[in-house]
Order: C-alpha cells, then sequence, then structure tokens
C-alpha cells in the first residue's frame, strides 16, 4: 500500500444473505487529487461498493484504507453523493449546503464563513436564499456537491453525479466539475455506466463486470478529448468489454 494512497479498497468481496457473491476480490486505488471512476453496467454492484467503502455496508471480506487508516464499515469519513436529489425542499440553497456543518455542531459563524468561502467558486453565491423548486438542474447539481464537499472534502464518492441532467447541461457541468475539482485539488470516486462521462472527468477508469462483479480492465486517461482517435479507440475497447 503505497503512502500516496488516499484510498486503498483491499481484497473486498461481498455476498447476499443468502450466499451469493455481488463483488469478488476487488481491488484498487486511489492517489491525492484523482478522479477515478468505476464503469459498469446497472445492476452489477457498483453502489453496493460505495456503501462499502461509505462504512454504510461491511463487506463479507476485505478492507477500506483511507489515507493509509483502516476505515473498514466506519461511516463519516468521506463525502458521499447519492444519485437521487436529496435537497431538502423546506431549505433553502444556504441552509441545505450548511446541514453537514449543522449536524458536526459548527458554530454558525464557522458555517457561514465556510459557505461563503467557496459559494463563488461552485458559482452559487447568488443561489444560497433561494429554495431546491425554483433551481434549475444544473444549479441543484452544484449546490448538491457543494454540500458534499462540506461534509469532508478529502475525499468525495459521486453516485451517478450527472445522469439526471439533459445532454447539454450534462456537458456543461462536465466542464465546470473538471475545473473545481481541479482548483481544490479533489479526490474524487465516481460511478456511472456513461462513457463519455467516464472518459471526460477520469485519470483513471476500471470496468465492473461479470458476476459476482470484478475489475476486469483498467484504462489510463490522458486525453479528455472525447473526439480524439486516442479516446475513440478506448471507448471502443471499453464498448467491447461490455457488450
Amino acid at each position: 500500500m503505497s503512502l500516496s494512497n488516499k484510498l486503498y479498497i483491499e481484497n473486498i468481496n461481498h455476498k447476499y444473505k443468502d450466499g451469493r457473491y455481488i463483488l469478488d476480490d476487488i481491488s484498487f486505488s486511489i492517489k491525492e487529487g484523482e478522479t477515478v471512476t468505476i464503469l459498469g453496467p446497472s445492476g452489477i454492484g457498483k453502489t453496493t461498493l460505495f456503501n462499502i467503502i461509505a462504512g454504510i455496508i461491511v463487506p463479507s471480506s476485505g478492507k477500506i484504507f483511507i489515507d493509509d487508516k483502516d476505515y473498514t464499515g466506519k461511516t463519516g469519513v468521506v463525502s458521499y453523493m447519492p444519485q437521487k436529489d436529496l435537497l431538502l425542499p423546506y431549505r433553502t440553497s444556504y441552509e441545505n449546503i450548511s446541514l453537514p456543518l449543522e449536524i458536526k455542531a459548527e458554530k454558525k459563524e464557522i458555517i457561514k464563513d465556510k459557505i461563503l468561502k467557496y459559494s463563488d467558486e461552485f458559482e452559487i453565491t447568488n443561489l444560497l436564499n433561494k429554495y431546491p423548486s425554483k433551481l434549475s438542474g444544473g444549479e441543484k447539481k452544484r449546490v448538491e456537491l457543494l454540500r458534499t464537499y462540506m461534509m469532508s472534502g478529502s475525499l468525495m464518492l459521486l453516485d451517478e453525479p450527472f445522469s439526471a441532467l439533459d445532454y447539454i447541461t450534462r456537458h456543461k457541468m462536465y466542464k465546470w466539475f473538471n475545473k473545481i475539482k481541479s482548483e481544490l485539488k479533489l479526490t474524487c470516486l465516481i460511478i456511472t455506466h456513461d462513457i463519455d462521462e467516464a472518459l471526460i472527468l477520469s485519470d483513471k477508469i476500471y470496468i465492473l463486470n461479470q458476476k459476482p462483479a470484478n475489475i476486469v480492465k483498467e484504462f489510463k486517461i490522458e486525453n479528455k478529448d472525447i473526439l480524439s482517435l486516442e479516446v475513440i479507440e478506448i471507448k471502443k475497447q471499453i464498448l467491447e468489454i461490455l457488450k
């Protein structure tokens, strides 16, 4: 296990109560500042793996290391944004973002300072007093992402973060997200079944396939231009694996 690893997944296996395995010997690592995507078909076990990393589920076997410490089965260590929109409709954007800080019992002045510090970078300063019903899809996502960042900030788990958005908004969000994660040096683990999303956002892609699911291939992504011959070739290989 390298000291430069922010997250290290060691030999994770998991089975249902009836004895059927869903995850088979999953191992991989993420370095500080990297964005890694787990790509695979729906129902393969991606969300189960996320819940294990977040400490919500205890794996049947294996370990989860964050900053070289064993956090297997421990919650509250990573920032986790589930696929479903969980903004509370009766709270403003500011109040939604402040929620994880309120849970930590931080003082109101500190909460205000933290939110205002990052609201410009997340391009939501003008949205802080608005309720979710008054926000567009892209605006909601930026609010959700800042709330997620406020949970911990050091490691973000994003489950299908942009899947609910239309094509044009989604690609605008990709550009914005690549900028913000570079500026804040975010370490992110994303799960998706959208190949283009994985290619645009990732430094590395792990392909999860078969049943029980295991990692069948790793791709390093140095070129984020999905129209380049290099990336088109990687996309062809991914499609071949997943077909």
